[in-house]
């Protein structure tokens, strides 16, 4: 099972609401019109109870901090039944730029995206994964980020203990990169 690590959390607030990220926990942001409706706080169109976002409504950035990272798991889990029902394995940096497409574009839309069906065929192919990425008709630039974010190397600094109870990340060394060896 995969989790987004810190650095993948914060380009996702950064991504979906730059000028709330270094906000006081105590600052009120109002929701704004996004693509699909009302939003807040970091592109959050629902509350965890299902509640969907009203214009009006307003949020601190430590609440909005709290539903973000609601969201955030929310598209963990997702991707992550996705990925455990084919069987592939990816990076953390690999996962956290997927969690991030997941995140903006939705998982139904994921699902159909030319970047699903090549991680199918090679999660490794990082020319067609960049490709795949870029395909995406919205958000060019932060798509370019997230192609970029998912060819960068996982050093060992930045692998965590599997916290769900599985058990422990095993890892191995390949071609000089560590590989999370978690989602069997």
């Amino acid at each position: 099972m995969g989790t987004t690590s810190q650095s993948g959390i914060d380009f996702i607030a950064l991504e979906e609401n730059a000028p709330l990220f270094s906000k006081p926990d105590s600052f009120l942001t109002p929701a704004y019109k996004d693509t699909n409706g009302p939003a807040i706080g970091y592109g959050c169109t629902f509350y965890e109870d299902g509640s969907k976002i009203q214009y009006g409504q307003q949020i601190t950035k430590k609440r909005a901090d709290q539903l973000l990272l609601y969201h955030v798991r929310l598209n963990e889990g997702y991707l992550n039944s996705y990925l455990n029902g084919k069987n592939i394995r990816l990076t953390v940096p690999q996962f956290d730029a997927v969690v991030s497409f997941v995140y903006n574009a939705g998982p139904g839309n994921f699902l159909k995206s030319q970047l699903w069906q090549q991680i199918q065929v090679n999660p490794n192919d990082l020319n067609a994964i960049e490709a795949a990425f870029k395909s995406w008709p919205y958000n060019a630039n932060r798509r370019l980020k997230e192609a970029q974010a998912y060819g960068q190397p996982v050093f060992r600094s930045e692998v965590t203990t599997n916290i769900a109870g599985i058990g422990a990340i095993l890892l191995a060394l390949a071609g000089g990169y560590l590989i999370n060896e978690s989602r069997q």
